[in-house]
């Protein structure tokens, strides 16, 4: 696990491990592998750093999803897209801090693998989706994941904010 902890780290996301040299960019094929290592670890806390990546890697975090998403079970499909959508919400409603820590502004298009019965993360800044995705009364299972993977991103901003962000 702590290679992992190393790989991410190296991605941008240094919720386990502090990089040797600043954090870079992963190609397609980098991110598809990160993505599926994490997720074959089987670790809760480690797949709720997914949506930080996702922010982090934006640039080919869609295709990477999807690349990664064709080579699991359904069920694991599934939660891959629930945390794209709350990666998406996440940016949404933290938008000035991730723009301001990340020094860009960023784009994590919808991908097609992504729940639909959760609001679109463009309706009132990603608030809408979240904190439905967070009542357990109306989404049994997910609602832990959610909150888990909301405080762990916020966990990552205030790690960038004391860095001073990466470029």
């Amino acid at each position: 696990m702590e290679e992992l902890h190393a790989r991410l780290a190296a991605a941008g996301v240094t919720l386990f491990d502090v990089p040797p040299e600043p954090s870079h960019s992963l190609d397609r094929a980098g991110l598809t592998a990160l993505i599926l290592d994490v997720l074959a670890e089987g670790s809760a806390s480690l797949a709720v750093t997914l949506p930080s990546l996702f922010v982090a890697q934006d640039h080919c975090a869609t295709a990477a999803v999807g690349d990664a998403a064709s080579r699991l079970s359904a069920s694991a499909r599934r939660r891959l897209g629930l945390l794209y959508r709350l990666a998406r919400c996440l940016a949404a409603s933290r938008r000035p801090d991730v723009e301001h820590y990340l020094g860009r502004q960023v784009t994590l298009p919808p991908w097609e693998g992504e729940p639909t019965d959760q609001p679109d993360p463009a309706e009132r800044h990603g608030h809408s989706c979240l904190r439905e995705a967070r009542d357990e009364g109306e989404n049994p299972g997910i609602a832990g994941i959610a909150g888990d993977a909301e405080r762990t991103f916020d966990q990552w901003l205030r790690i960038l904010s004391v860095e001073g962000g990466r470029p």
